[in-house]
């Protein structure tokens, strides 16, 4: 049952915060991937939050890891904001959560906002993946912009 999958998880996560159990980049990063998997993405976004206070810089890593909680919930802006921000920090962003941007945007059908994406990977110098072109043009379809 997936409420029960999403509370248990829930649960487990906080019960490891509580106990001081999250003390390093990867629990942390495994645990945002845990709640974003169970489409948990507030507690994913609260989570990062958290670890950013407890002076735990999350890496690309941890920014995929919330990207894709918060495109899994199809929450294409706040992607798009966690994106820039991550951006502003000085993380260094890589064909990962360019990729996961452009999907979330396909969800959203923001169109111009994915095509956008996929230019600004070439002018960080990062070669876009099939994957990459293929969710540009999803979201081209779900934006219903062929032209």
């Amino acid at each position: 049952d997936g409420g029960f999958r999403r509370q248990e998880a829930l649960r487990e996560v906080e019960a490891c915060r509580r106990r001081g159990m999250l003390t390093n980049l990867r629990e942390y990063t495994v645990a945002i991937g845990r709640l974003g998997r169970e489409h948990l993405w507030e507690h994913a976004v609260a989570l990062l939050e958290d670890m950013r206070h407890r002076h735990t810089a999350p890496d690309a890593v941890a920014w995929s890891a919330l990207l894709r909680a918060c495109e899994r919930a199809s929450e294409w802006e706040l992607v798009l904001r966690q994106f820039d921000e991550m951006h502003s920090l000085g993380v260094r962003r890589n064909a990962i959560p360019f990729t996961t941007a452009i999907a979330a945007c396909g969800r959203g059908s923001a169109w111009p906002e994915a095509c956008a994406l996929l230019g600004e990977m070439g002018c960080e110098l990062l070669a876009p993946s099939v994957i990459s072109f293929n969710a540009t043009i999803s979201a081209c379809e779900k934006g219903h912009a062929w032209q």
